[in-house]
């Protein structure tokens, strides 16, 4: 299939991704990646390679844990042909730089991403990310970049306002569950940052793993990871880390996005440290801040 051909569906791919839900029915784009930095003659029209490579990154960005090796000349590649376009698409510039920024997040490069989404959502609310999802995603990469900067408020701000777009004023999802799982991640990670720990386990294991477990797809595994770092001692004394090693490295072996991803191979050589609350025994090389849950 050419990548010219194959159907648009990026919120879709944008939603199952988010939540780990690699088992999508869109293309492996990471297989197309040489042919769309070439520009073949299959792509004629600028505006589709820009979409194209927008959508490519997109989708290296968020494969397993950190995203694909790569996902940074793809984010590269975007950009060189980003600044030769007069007038690009709002809505999908503002996703694009969503997942820049939770490339950069995961990086260790909180900074830059904040530089990145803050014309995105100006105090108006911006015509940029005037999609409800996009506008979601911003937020939650703007709580990530303020938590791994230690700004809680800003941080709990950011997550509030993604949260009230995923639901309706009573409750409801309003927006892909695989969505609202990644904001209230991140909130988990935030709690636990600034002495929730108990807090954010059981935000986990109340709110966001029942979410992913009910689609019996692989979204559960960040979710485990995460757990296992927060696990009470209690729990630690009951072989409960031991456990959730086993069924991660069962659940990653048998998804090539995780199976290949450098962090989970990290976190699971690591994992006593990783379950103790250790630091980073090898954090990004020119990291901005130490992150507390290893980039996961």
């Amino acid at each position: 299939m050419s990548l010219i051909d194959f159907p648009s569906r990026p919120s879709r791919a944008c939603h199952q991704s988010l939540g780990g839900f690699l088992t999508c029915d869109v293309p492996d784009l990471s297989d197309h990646f040489d042919e769309v930095a070439a520009a073949p003659p299959v792509l004629p029209a600028v505006e589709d390679r820009l979409e194209t490579l927008w959508r490519v990154s997109n989708r290296l960005v968020l494969t397993g844990l950190a995203g694909h090796p790569q996902a940074a000349a793809a984010i590269q590649a975007a950009r060189l042909q980003l600044s030769g376009e007069r007038s690009p698409r709002p809505s999908g510039l503002a996703n694009w730089q969503a997942h820049v920024a939770l490339w950069l997040n995961r990086h260790g490069c909180p900074g830059q991403a904040m530089e990145l989404l803050d014309w995105a959502l100006p105090p108006g609310g911006g015509r940029l990310a005037a999609n409800g999802s996009v506008r979601a995603h911003c937020h939650a990469q703007l709580a990530e970049a303020a938590r791994l900067r230690g700004r809680l408020r800003e941080s709990l701000f950011h997550l509030e306002q993604a949260a009230s777009i995923c639901r309706d004023p009573d409750g409801r999802i309003r927006l892909a569950s695989t969505l609202l799982n990644h904001v209230l991640t991140g909130r988990a990670r935030t709690l636990a940052d600034h002495g929730h720990r108990g807090e954010a386990y059981q935000l986990l294991r109340r709110e966001v793993f029942p979410l992913q477990m009910h689609r019996a797809l692989p979204g559960s595994l960040r979710t485990r990871v995460l757990l296992a770092r927060l696990l009470p001692a209690v729990d630690v004394r009951r072989n409960g880390c031991e456990i959730l090693h086993a069924s991660v490295s069962r659940e990653a072996a048998h998804h090539p996005g995780f199976a290949a991803c450098p962090v989970l191979a990290k976190v699971l050589a690591h994992w006593d440290a990783w379950c103790a609350g250790e630091h980073d025994p090898h954090p990004p090389p020119g990291a901005e801040t130490g992150d507390t849950f290893w980039g996961v």
